[in-house]
């Protein structure tokens, strides 16, 4: 064996070798698309896909149309058959042998669009998003590339039935009606979710609504405009139109928010007197007793806590210990009378 032979040989062998390690699945059949499915446990007895929409497979739920094609080094995979030019399949992954009856994995359903994002896709035990390229399984809840992240606050807690509607630059099924996307997953601000960009993305537009009620949430279109490197996420809190690009401070449960505007700019010593519908400490007006929350582009904020089903909340905006004795801005006391949430914001 000659001298250049064996060196090349013993370049190649490590990827020899390690091709050989990883199984590679069959290929795709026309006319599929290929679901791969991971679970941390190894177990993929009893899983199935349902399919709708804009496929072929037959309309049988319980029966849990389309079994285990095969496995890979990935998990289990599910050939689906879809129909020419399908742009909304809807997916559920789901054991209708489960042990105390049919078992989603991990609930609202998924969808896909196949005329944009091509015919093979990636999902984890307990994430509700199908993904164009292979999740990282160490971390999985990681933001893969060519995504966006939407977050999703809402006081009351109550994410079910919510989804996001994307447009503009957008890879995602378009089929308001049906989602298309629900909760992905969440973390300690609240609901997110992951929606597919296209190719240099510049304006992403959403809706967040729910599907259930039709309510859109606050109402108006919204849009995340600041992407790198393929990636964007923007922060949304319920009731309110803005579309922060990073975390904003949240409103406690069981409060109402008061930002307030000083043209001078300072802060200090002012005040937040509650009353009526108040958890407040009610017999100590000269001590507070609310003091400066946080600040943020419009001032500083005060949060107040309120009984449950409040309806009328007194407030007193004043400095204790101003020059010359405690100081009221501007005088009167102020009510607020639409609370309509467990949460709420006003602005004086």
């Amino acid at each position: 064996m000659s001298k250049l032979y064996a060196h090349a040989l013993r370049a190649l062998l490590p990827a020899l070798l390690l091709s050989a390690a990883i199984p590679v699945g069959a290929q795709i059949p026309s006319g599929d698309i290929r679901i791969h499915y991971h679970r941390p446990d190894g177990i993929y007895s009893g899983w199935t896909v349902y399919a709708f929409d804009n496929t072929t497979e037959a309309n049988n739920y319980n029966g849990g149309p389309v079994q285990v094609t095969g496995t890979d080094s990935y998990g289990a995979y599910f050939d689906v058959g879809v129909t020419s030019g399908a742009n909304v399949v809807g997916i559920i992954i789901h054991n209708p042998t489960a042990t105390g009856g049919d078992q989603k994995d991990p609930g609202p359903n998924t969808f896909v669009n196949p005329a944009a994002e091509g015919n093979e896709y990636w999902a984890i035990s307990g994430i509700a998003k199908l993904y164009t390229s292979v999740p990282n399984l160490t971390n999985p809840t990681a933001l893969l590339p060519g995504y966006a992240r939407i977050h999703y606050f809402r006081p009351d807690g109550n994410y079910s039935n919510w989804t996001v509607y994307a447009f503009n630059d957008t890879e995602e099924a378009n089929d308001y009606n049906d989602g298309p996307t629900f909760q992905t997953g969440s973390d300690s601000y609240g609901a997110y979710f992951d929606i597919k960009l296209n190719a240099s993305p510049a304006d992403l537009g959403f809706i967040v609504h729910n599907v259930s009620t039709g309510t859109k949430d606050p109402g108006s279109d919204m849009h995340l405009t600041q992407f790198s490197n393929g990636q964007g996420q923007a922060w949304v809190i319920s009731g309110d139109a803005t579309v922060y690009n990073s975390p904003p401070s949240v409103i406690p449960s069981a409060s109402i928010r008061i930002h307030y505007h000083r043209p001078d700019g300072n802060y200090a010593g002012w005040t937040v007197y509650a009353f009526d519908n108040t958890t407040e400490n009610t017999n100590n007006y000269g001590g507070g007793p609310v003091q400066a929350t946080g600040t943020d582009s419009f001032g500083a904020y005060f949060d107040v806590g309120i009984t449950s089903g409040a309806t009328l909340v007194g407030i007193i905006i004043h400095n204790p210990t101003a020059a010359g004795g405690d100081q009221k801005d501007p005088g009167p006391n102020i009510y607020i009378d639409q609370i309509g949430r467990a949460s709420c914001r006003e602005r004086v």
